[in-house]
């Protein structure tokens, strides 16, 4: 249909001074431009945090790839992305805000200087009280001033990369600057370090770990999970979909205080103490959202202050999951709630019952991954299970006869294709498990379990071999009193 329209075109500075009250905090600020950085590819990321009073600053380097000027020019647009756009799977953006509504939140003036490989230095600023006398988005194709330009210089003589600079920084500093305003900056800087240590812990450690400075001390990755602990309880990972995207859930239950030195006790409390820290845990693309919270499933209550449940999203499920601007909460939509609430109860349920018996062993042996009977496989978008051809038992008789392997292999597949799994799934979750659980009695678990230990001796596997795989093994590893009985 035709129809007619005028243009009604905001006002430059009540915009930017309306964006400035988006909600970000200092840390959650700094972490949105790290983002950037990682998406960029950027290795190492140094933050520099400069007293000087009033004209204190701070300022964001990395060695990623940079940008040309006419990607710094878009990068430096506000709402240069649709948020309904595909993006990368390894995207950590979603509304081409970030940049523009962290910087401002923290200061009135925001420098961005870049380059590529390819391409010489580029630099862009926005000075909001520059736009308040312009009243229009005029974009310096400089720097403010030459003391900026000093400030931007590069500290890692990189092909490329990126510098970002916030000066005037009203937000950081506060209105009024007195004695107590150092101490408040020095704060400040401690409260980033650990909020930067817990959100991108899993960017921090591992074969393809990035580094993070602070003023030149590198940011240590902070596990809220305390896997290093022995008496830490980790459950096997669940997966779930909607046909857009995968959803995994893994639990842990930390260790009684008796079981801690007051060192891991400290530092096991992580940034809001241990009762705050109990909850959900929702990553997306490895980068932490929302650590500690039951999502309105449950109340904090302090013997459920154990429980941490780990909640792996795609970047794809952003709408599904209302990930907020700031990157800081989400909702779970309502195909995942009843599993998140089966999942959390049970987890709750066995935190009050180490709570209250100071460690009592709940299910499985520490750090160690069970061996399930099943994987669950995704090829072509399309999700199927199967048996686990590494599972001791199978792979034991796939390696003592061709012929055996052959018919096993044939009987496994027949199984693999004729799961009734429409019928499995007309149950609900919590029905199907207490059939389940009815059905196994200990009797049929102590017959099976013998000929499986038979099975690994004949095998050549001794005593303590045994012990340690089928105490692994689901569902044995809940029955450690009839392994220790049978072996």
């Amino acid at each position: 249909m035709s129809k007619t329209y005028e243009l009604v075109n905001p006002f430059a500075d009540a915009i930017v001074e309306s964006l400035r009250a988006v909600g970000y905090s200092l840390e959650t600020a700094i972490s949105d431009i790290i983002d950037n950085s990682i998406s960029a590819g950027a290795k190492k990321i140094q933050l520099t945090f400069f007293w000087d009073v009033e004209h204190s600053y701070i300022r964001i380097e990395d060695n990623g790839r940079g940008m040309t000027r006419e990607e710094l020019v878009e990068a430096m647009r506000l709402g240069t992305r649709n948020p309904l756009q595909s993006r990368s799977e390894r995207d950590l953006g979603r509304f081409g805000l970030g940049l523009k509504t962290a910087s401002f939140s923290q200061c009135r003036r925001l420098t961005v200087k870049s380059k590529t490989c390819s391409t010489i230095n580029n630099t862009r600023c926005w000075d909001l009280d520059f736009i308040q006398l312009e009243r229009s988005w005029a974009l310096l194709d400089e720097t403010f001033n030459e003391q900026s330009e000093e400030r931007l210089a590069t500290t890692m003589n990189n092909e490329a990369g990126t510098i970002i600079l916030w000066e005037n920084m009203d937000k950081v500093l506060g209105e009024k600057i007195n004695n107590k305003s150092h101490d408040n900056f020095l704060k400040k800087i401690e409260r980033t370090e650990k909020h930067i240590s817990m959100v991108f812990h899993r960017f921090l450690k591992g074969a393809h770990a990035i580094n993070i400075f602070i003023n030149g001390n590198k940011i240590v990755p902070w596990d809220p999970y305390m896997t290093d602990e022995m008496t830490t309880i980790e459950f096997p990972e669940q997966s779930y979909s909607d046909g857009k995207g995968i959803i995994t859930i893994k639990p842990y239950l930390l260790p009684h205080h008796s079981k801690l030195t007051k060192k891991a006790y400290i530092l096991g409390e992580g940034t809001k103490g241990w009762n705050e820290m109990q909850g959900f845990y929702i990553y997306r693309n490895q980068r932490l959202l929302v650590a500690g919270d039951w999502l309105g499933l449950f109340k904090k209550d302090e013997s459920c202050k154990l429980a941490r449940i780990i909640v792996d999203i795609p970047n794809n499920l952003d709408v599904a999951w209302d990930i907020d601007i700031k990157k800081a909460s989400a909702r779970p939509p309502d195909f995942i709630i009843d599993e998140l609430a089966l999942i959390g109860r049970r987890v709750r349920e066995a935190s009050t019952k180490v709570y209250y018996h100071r460690g009592t062993t709940v299910q499985k042996r520490l750090n160690q991954e069970v061996i399930s009977t099943w994987k669950q496989v995704q090829q072509h978008g399309n999700i199927s299970f199967r048996v686990n051809r590494d599972h001791p038992i199978v792979s034991s008789l796939f390696k003592n006869n061709t012929q055996v392997k052959k018919e096993v292999e044939a009987l496994l597949s027949l199984i693999e294709e004729t799961i009734p799994i429409d019928l499995i799934s007309s149950h609900s979750i919590s029905n199907h498990q207490q059939v389940r659980d009815e059905k196994i009695k200990l009797d049929e678990i102590r017959y099976v379990l013998s000929e499986v230990i038979v099975a690994l001796k004949e095998g050549g596997l001794g005593d303590e071999a045994i012990r340690n795989q089928v105490s692994r093994m689901d569902p044995f590893n809940k029955y450690p009193e009839i392994i220790a009985m049978l072996i």
